[in-house]
């Protein structure tokens, strides 16, 4: 009797362990479609913490990740898990680069508007920020596409930054961003 009831518990314990080693689950995203003349070319799913952004082109995939504190940015390809570009200066209205893995370096010069910024790729226009909100810019090959699809994610980032509320109590101050 103590054995079989041994073995059912086993039997029990084993499928349940293989079911939990299936599961497939996912961080919840924010997706936001990169589309051209009404026809969706990309996909960029931010995760809702904002700390990075997976980009879907066809059937590649990278994950691109900022570094505030540096004003640097690294694209991985989560196919080879290779780095295959690294950023400088995305942050500041100064001149900012991109260096692919293969060589090829891309230039970036922001320039400031009444209502926004542009950002001036290697083959032109790549980026607009006008009223707050972005404008459309269609862009020639993967590599640009990379090269936005950072400025989009770096904008929301921007615009959904989380801003601490300090309260004042007499002579001390609380932020509730370390709460």
């Amino acid at each position: 009797m103590k054995k079989s009831i041994f073995i059912i518990a086993l039997l029990i314990g084993n499928f349940i362990s293989s079911n939990a080693q299936q599961s497939n689950w996912e961080l919840p995203k924010i997706n936001i479609p990169l589309v051209t003349e009404g026809e969706e070319i990309a996909n960029l799913g931010v995760e809702k913490s904002l700390e990075y952004a997976d980009l879907n082109v066809g059937s590649k995939s990278y994950r691109i990740l900022l570094n505030n504190s540096s004003k640097k940015c690294k694209i991985i390809d989560l196919e080879s898990d290779q780095v295959l570009a690294e950023g400088k200066s995305l942050n500041s209205f100064q001149l900012a680069n991109l260096t692919f893995t293969d060589g090829e370096v891309f230039n970036f010069e922001k320039k400031k508007k009444k209502e926004g910024y542009d950002i001036i790729g290697p083959s032109g226009l790549l980026f607009s920020v006008e009223n707050r909100g972005l404008a459309s810019i269609e862009v020639n090959n993967e590599k640009e596409l990379i090269a936005q699809s950072i400025f989009v994610f770096k904008r929301l980032r921007d615009l959904y930054r989380q801003t601490p509320v300090v309260y004042n109590y007499y002579t001390d101050y609380y932020s509730s961003l370390y709460n």
